[in-house]
């Protein structure tokens, strides 16, 4: 070896990168309460994570509002994405059994024996209103009529008494 020759030793140290996870919460909007167990999965070396198939997943008794976070990408860190759920409403009305026997099945002839109640030709539905409808309006106007040229009239009174 010469002068001008230097040795130069390199020492290589393997670093074990610290393994990511990404976790999918599942959450009710309501009560920001967990409404399943959450998803968690180790992220590749390489950062690159997707956990599309546990976006919107089926929870029964809720249906899918929104989703926080991106479910693909490069990790540089822990990835947290919340998933939210709204507890879905059902409303059962309650169920009535009626015995046959308290059913009255319509065989019967319905006799009225009120004497005021109109058994005769009654008008048919409509007949009637029409009529009357533009008689009301006709009423209305003249009454509307009337009370402008009262006002006018005591107005004119006032003036000349003036």
């Amino acid at each position: 070896m010469g002068a001008d020759d230097v040795v130069v030793t390199y020492t290589y140290v393997k670093e074990t990168p610290v393994p990511f996870t990404v976790t999918v919460n599942y959450i009710d909007v309501a009560t920001r309460r967990a409404i399943a167990n959450p998803y968690s999965a180790e992220i590749a070396l390489d950062g690159r994570y997707d956990v599309s198939a546990q976006d919107k997943i089926a929870i029964t008794d809720y249906g899918y509002v929104r989703t926080e976070g991106a479910t693909s990408g490069v990790a540089e860190a822990n990835v947290v994405i919340n998933v939210y759920y709204r507890r879905n409403v059902v409303i059962n009305p309650p169920v009535v059994v009626i015995d046959e026997e308290e059913v009255p099945l319509g065989n019967d002839e319905i006799t009225i024996l009120d004497e005021d109640v109109p058994l005769g030709n009654l008008p048919q539905s409509g007949s009637v209103v029409g009529e009357t409808s533009s008689m009301w309006r006709l009423g209305v106007l003249a009454f509307a009529c009337g009370a402008a040229l009262l006002g006018l009239s005591r107005k004119k009174d006032e003036d000349t008494e003036k």
